[in-house]
């Protein structure tokens, strides 16, 4: 048995710098950040929150997934993507709508018994709502408790009202991939290469 490739593997050109965190004013004369100054204790927190919402603060931490498949010679992978439930615009227009369907994906995908499963983006519909991300927490809880691997990128609706900020959300979900918006994993004589092809343009290293 061989174990699925690790950080020897990963290309770490892709690395994001980590977001999420609460950048603080210092007065003149003063070693305290103001907020910790100007407000009663009792509410740092709140303001701590209004400036980097989801940087943690009373709030519990994401679930996350396995990522570290074990090889076998008879192992199949699964590819799922667009897990996002329909917008509110998008009801508006009478767009189709198969959120029934879409809530038993991933519970058939468990089913299948697969070595790791892939998400090629769109896991939420807004990449800023924690609403979201609880719905999808709930809905990927039998890949958890299946302790199937998951591997991602991110798509747009990642990005979806906060840009890269987001991906805080989305990275503490899947803390294995190391804030990387693209790497590559191999798998036996399988060569996985994940791209986002919203992060901009590639290195130089991907281009030879």
């Amino acid at each position: 048995m061989g174990a699925f490739s690790g950080d020897q593997d990963t290309v770490t050109r892709g690395r994001t710098e980590p977001v999420g965190s609460i950048a603080s004013a210092t007065l003149p004369g003063h070693d305290e950040p103001m907020e910790k100054r100007l407000l009663p204790s009792g509410f740092q927190c709140l303001v701590a929150t209004a400036i980097a919402i989801g940087s943690g603060c009373g709030t519990q931490p994401a679930p996350t997934f396995a990522g570290a498949p074990v090889f076998r010679a008879d192992a199949h992978l699964a590819v799922i993507g667009d897990l996002q439930r329909t917008m509110i615009w998008g009801r508006i227009a009478m767009a189709e709508q198969n959120d029934p369907e879409r809530r038993q994906l991933l519970g058939e995908l468990a089913r299948t018994g697969p070595a790791f499963a892939v998400m090629l983006g769109d896991l939420v519909a807004d990449g800023s709502s924690l609403d979201h991300w609880k719905e999808f927490d709930e809905r990927s809880e039998v890949l958890r408790r299946s302790n199937i691997p998951v591997f991602a990128v991110p798509g747009n609706h990642e990005y979806m009202f906060g840009g890269r900020a987001n991906l805080r959300h989305y990275f503490a979900r899947l803390p294995h991939l190391a804030n990387q918006n693209w790497y590559a994993r191999q798998f036996g004589n399988l060569a996985l290469i994940f791209l986002d092809s919203n992060a901009g343009a590639l290195s130089e290293q991907w281009d030879r």
